[in-house]
């Protein structure tokens, strides 16, 4: 009989034991559970930090093509623009005389026709008087003297020019040399729209005997002209007449002339 209350103790002892480990359990589990909780949101906050990053820079990215794009055809529009601006036919009160001497004023203003002023001072110091020096062998004209020494205006002059209309350049150029008195240096028309590297001229105007003839001395890089010129020509040769020129439609510049003048110069 004294067994019985031994049995009865060892389930109780049992089933308290059990519980114990069961409640000792449950607070491991609730924290491991949290953590992983936390652990999912703090991915879910990267991936969504990442994300919105990557849209950001696909937006930026889209918007650098696109101002690529922009500023690539603007360039091409830019380019086709001057392009054309290039191969485009000047205006008409533009256009220049096609053979108007070299280095004479080739810019235009609103007025019509062009004008322009040109004033040429001399100084020149020398043991001899150049404007009576002689060149042996050759008698020499009054324009083929050298410059006189002291203060001089040289070769001052008045440019007038203009398009008359779709067809004919005026030139009008009025000199005045140290003597004090107005001269007509060149007074011509010019034809610009024949073709074919036509070109006829007619008036008073210098002959395109040489390269150096048809240029005013006032676009010369010296004082006076060179020794043949002075010699042959009278330092430079100018008259009334007609001259037709023809340039040869080649890469190479090649011009042919021909000219008739009165013969009073």
């Amino acid at each position: 009989m004294a067994r019985f209350p031994i049995v009865a103790r060892k389930p109780a002892t049992a089933v308290f034991s059990g519980l114990l480990i069961v409640s000792g359990a449950a607070p491991a589990m609730a924290a491991a559970d949290d953590n992983l909780a936390g652990i999912r949101n703090e991915i879910m906050q990267l991936r969504q930090e990442y994300e919105t990053k990557i849209r950001d820079l696909e937006g930026r990215l889209a918007k650098a093509e696109a101002d690529a794009q922009a500023a690539q055809a603007a360039a091409a529009a830019a380019q086709a623009e001057t392009m054309a601006i290039q191969t485009a036919p000047p205006p008409l009160a533009n256009i220049p005389a096609p053979s108007a001497p070299s280095g004479s004023p080739a810019q235009t203003n609103l007025f019509n026709p062009n004008v322009s002023a040109v004033l040429n001072g001399f100084y020149s110091a020398a043991n001899h008087d150049p404007s009576t020096a002689p060149i042996p062998g050759f008698a020499l004209g009054d324009d083929a003297r050298g410059i006189q020494r002291g203060f001089s205006i040289g070769e001052s002059a008045i440019n007038l020019n203009a398009n008359i209309d779709p067809f004919l350049f005026g030139w009008l150029n009025l000199s005045f040399p140290n003597n004090n008195q107005v001269s007509v240096e060149e007074a011509y028309l010019q034809t610009t729209s024949l073709g074919d590297g036509l070109t006829i001229k007619a008036g008073e105007f210098f002959s395109g005997i040489a390269y150096l003839n048809e240029q005013h001395s006032h676009n010369w890089s010296f004082s006076d002209a060179s020794l043949p010129y002075r010699a042959f020509l009278n330092g430079q040769y100018g008259d009334a007449g007609v001259q037709v020129r023809w340039l040869a439609p080649v890469n190479t510049f090649l011009e042919f002339g021909a000219e008739a003048f009165l013969g009073d110069a």
